[in-house]
């Protein structure tokens, strides 16, 4: 499957869809770069330009193709007509021709490597069978149409060698080839021409900047990583946002590159796979720990215990589980540490840890005061009771959300901690509240707020729809919506669709667009304002609140009781 830049595709040309499905999907191009839509802002016969297509192709080279979805093509006198239009417009060879030599010249002067990299120009007319056959205008092998759509991938490949061949025979030493064309100088190339194609992005160029802010640690963060280096057992407690799994993750990570036996447990299913996805290391496991138990006695139990994890952990006698000596860690790691450091693990953590949780190393990250939903203890004072006086460390400095939707969580919920400072204090708008009228469809009103999110640039991956009740099917529960197709289940996810989650299950996660629905069932459940506190802060650049009346009513009565 190729690497799709960008990861969606947003056109009303029938056949670039279906290439860009196409181009996508096929196992065979699991090493290819497609740009698609590429701008030119430095084009060599126009103020401006596009390519519908750019394919970088290891071992090949560069082509650029040019589509024409039209049912008819007509060519009159040099002029050519597509579809019912009357207008005469450019040949599609020449202006595929006149984009590669726009991108030719923009690379030559920036890589010298890609004066002997291949550079060949096609067309493609999906819905009609155009002769590929040569002419004074353009040659053969250019000609890609409605008949190639069966082996796309075997004739782009078709077509390029033959370009290579016209390309020795006819200029010779002009044009080099250069079949190591790999992977190396493919990065060099989207670095040269990923500025063009972000031209009117800014937002996006914004939330890259952002990404790369996070992963730098912030001064509480340095302080933390000093005081774990020196202190064999520590907490370190602070509000969302703060940096706890990001800390968490990075101490691991660092650990088992040293070699160490690393284990980095959480509560949340949704943030184990996350993390597991991101980082690998052999050293390094990471898990729930419930997976992690029904693991353990699995092991160990005589009888076999059911398939159904949820009903398995019934039965589990936590406090007899031994974790075999091979299993045994040099450090343990914990996240969401308000909801697995506690009494009903201790027996099973102590058993993990290499000299036990008295004596052995470990870490815990969490969120005593705003996110303990799964846990009633006290879990602070019960480790101090247990295991004696762990220092407690504090982080503050929210690195996660936009200082504006920071001051909304702060102003619902007055109650909660506070954070000290923010580090994303740019220019943003605040939390919209989105009011549903009595008997209004809410469907039009949340396409509305997604076509909003969208225009400015965000994608699909990056809004998630929040509920604090289960939806296992919205593309069927919203199939009014026009975008339904887009609609999943956050288990079934997959990349170029909105995820829909419940709010307890997104806790330890984040995305940059948060879109909440159903608040008003939260009323009189007793963790509501633990539940909207969380919801809140997974956002990090925007957030909307679906409220009907029922749910406005009860945001304001949280404002004047949560102080």
């Amino acid at each position: 499957m190729a690497r799709m830049i960008p990861n969606y595709c947003i056109t009303t040309s029938p056949g670039e869809k279906q290439l860009y499905n196409l181009l996508r999907d096929d196992p065979l191009t699991k090493d290819w770069v497609v740009l698609h839509s590429l701008h030119i802002a430095n084009h060599v016969s126009k103020a401006k330009g596009e390519a519908d297509f750019v394919l970088l192709i290891p071992k090949y080279g560069i082509a650029i193709l040019e589509v024409k979805s039209h049912k008819t093509v007509t060519v009159s006198s040099g002029s050519w007509y597509l579809g019912s239009d009357k207008t005469a417009h450019e040949s599609p060879f020449v202006q595929s021709e006149r984009a590669m030599f726009s991108i030719r010249e923009r690379l030559h002067e920036r890589l010298s490597f890609s004066k002997n990299v291949t550079f060949l120009n096609f067309c493609w007319f999906t819905e009609v069978p155009f002769p590929r056959e040569s002419t004074f205008e353009w040659q053969g092998w250019q000609v890609l149409n409605s008949q190639d759509l069966e082996t796309p991938i075997d004739s782009i490949l078709s077509s390029f060698n033959s370009g290579i061949e016209h390309l020795k025979n006819k200029i010779n030493s002009q044009i080099g080839h250069n079949p190591s064309f790999n992977e190396v100088q493919i990065a060099a190339v989207i670095d040269c021409l990923r500025p063009d194609f972000e031209y009117a992005m800014s937002e996006k160029q914004v939330r890259s900047q952002r990404r790369a802010e996070l992963i730098k640690f912030v001064e509480d963060q340095y302080q933390a990583l000093d005081l774990i280096s020196s202190i064999p057992r520590v907490i370190f407690k602070g509000p969302a946002g703060t940096g706890k799994s990001l800390l968490a993750i990075e101490v691991a990570r660092r650990a088992s590159l040293e070699g160490k036996k690393v284990m980095l447990l959480c509560f949340n299913t949704l943030l184990a796979s996350y993390l597991k996805s991101q980082y690998q290391n052999p050293n390094l496991e990471i898990s729930t720990i419930d997976s992690f138990a029904y693991r353990i006695a699995s092991l160990v139990n005589k009888e076999p215990l059911p398939k159904n994890p949820i009903e398995a952990l019934k039965l589990i006698d936590f406090d007899s589980l031994s974790v075999p000596l091979e299993s045994k860690v040099d450090l343990l790691v914990i996240d969401e540490a308000q909801d697995t450091l506690n009494s009903n693990y201790f027996s099973l953590l102590n058993s993990l840890l290499v000299n036990g949780l008295s004596s052995g190393r470990w870490i815990a990250f969490g969120d005593f005061d705003s996110q303990q939903i799964y846990n009633s203890e006290d879990g602070l004072k019960v480790v101090m009771e247990r295991f004696g006086d762990v220092p407690v460390a504090t982080l503050s400095k929210n690195c996660r959300n936009v200082i504006q939707i920071g001051h909304f969580a702060e102003g619902i919920l007055s109650s909660m901690p506070k954070w000290n400072s923010f580090l994303r204090t740019s220019d943003n708008p605040n939390p919209r509240l989105v009011t549903i009228p009595p008997d209004t469809d809410m469907v039009p009103m949340l396409d509305d707020v997604i076509s909003e999110l969208r225009s400015e640039h965000f994608s699909w991956d990056e809004i998630i729809i929040l509920s604090p009740l289960e939806i296992p099917n919205p593309a069927d529960l919203f199939r009014d919506s026009k975008y339904s197709e887009k609609f999943s289940a956050i288990d079934s996810k997959r990349s170029g669709q909105i995820g829909f989650s419940t709010i307890g299950r997104f806790k330890g996660l984040e995305s940059s667009c948060v879109i909440a629905l159903d608040l008003e069932q939260l009323k009189n459940w007793s963790t509501k304002n633990e539940l909207l506190y969380i919801l809140f802060t997974r956002a990090t650049d925007r957030l909307a609140i679906m409220a009907n009346n029922e749910a406005r009513v009860m945001l304001v009565k949280t404002v004047g009781s949560s102080g």
